[in-house]
């Protein structure tokens, strides 16, 4: 069984990846079977925190999916942006027209559209690797391109990619630095974990995160 950690903050500053990389490395000097998991994928650092790269021993190209609008199909009704709940589609001049840096490929908009004028494509979002730090930790992490979203479905997959990887080679504690803040990244990174270790400061902002 893999008993995952994850170390979380409401807001950015309290020394969470500082937590993050000396609880992986109290555990590898003792002798315990640990991964670690950068999820904080718009600016991950934990990798670096834990002595830098030694070998990296696995990439793959994360893809999420945006939506088109075939304009010849197009009967302007709208439907598309009433649905939309990231506001990523707008009626311009009686048209929808699409914000891909908003857009996260949901397709509720799809199954709305009555002519199906409107369909989905994968775009490239980012990166994932599993790298052995100089220290000998292995660290899954992920690395969004810039400008890009699906930040939440990227840490989903970094967990299965860090899963695999922990199971077959015998692994049994996951140290996961969860990104600052209460967004969909963070709320990825806890999904079914038993063990939360929540980082404060003394300040107000802090506090209500943590709450």
């Amino acid at each position: 069984m893999i008993q995952e950690i994850v170390v979380a903050s409401g807001k950015g500053g309290t020394g969470k990846t500082f937590i993050s990389s000396n609880l992986s490395y109290f555990f590898f000097k003792n002798g315990f079977n640990i991964l670690s998991i950068d999820a904080d994928v718009e600016a991950p650092d934990l990798l670096l925190a834990l002595g830098g790269v030694k070998e990296k021993v696995f990439h793959e190209d994360f893809y999420g999916s945006v939506v088109d609008i075939d304009y010849n199909k197009c009967i302007r009704c709208g439907l598309c942006a009433d649905v939309c709940r990231f506001n990523a589609i707008s009626i311009e001049n009686g048209l929808p027209k699409i914000d891909y840096n908003s857009c996260e490929g949901f397709g509720t908009c799809m199954l709305v559209c009555p002519v199906k004028a409107i369909f989905s494509r994968r775009v490239k979002r980012g990166d994932i690797f599993i790298a052995i730090s100089n220290e000998g930790i292995p660290i899954v992490t992920g690395d969004l391109d810039v400008g890009e979203r699906n930040s939440g479905l990227l840490v989903y997959r970094l967990r299965d990619i860090a899963r695999k990887y922990a199971l077959e080679r015998g692994l049994n504690i996951m140290v996961i630095d969860a990104a600052p803040g209460i967004g969909c990244p963070v709320i990825s990174s806890i999904v079914g974990v038993k063990l939360l270790v929540i980082i404060i400061e003394p300040s107000p902002q802090s506090l209500k995160g943590a709450e």
